[in-house]
């Protein structure tokens, strides 16, 4: 979790950091994913992934002092 966390938005690392203490994170260092798409505007990209279950999924990343990092949203 915490190398997850350097590539991470202060507001995701806490999201992680709540969501590891609950259990509901699954850690999987050997995780592998294919980049399928990318979008940049500005300061903001979405990329977007396919895991290895072939599920694909919408990745936001903001760019913050010249580093790209991942911005997760509460889903609600």
């Amino acid at each position: 979790m915490e190398e997850a966390k350097k590539y991470a938005t202060e507001s995701t690392c806490a999201m992680l950091d709540m969501a590891s203490s609950m259990g509901i994170v699954p850690v999987d260092p050997d995780f592998k994913f294919e980049m399928l798409n990318d979008s940049i505007v500005g300061n903001k990209a979405w990329i977007t992934i396919a895991n290895p279950n072939g599920r694909s999924e919408v990745m936001e990343v903001v760019k913050i002092d010249g580093d790209w990092l991942v911005n997760m949203k509460a889903k609600f």
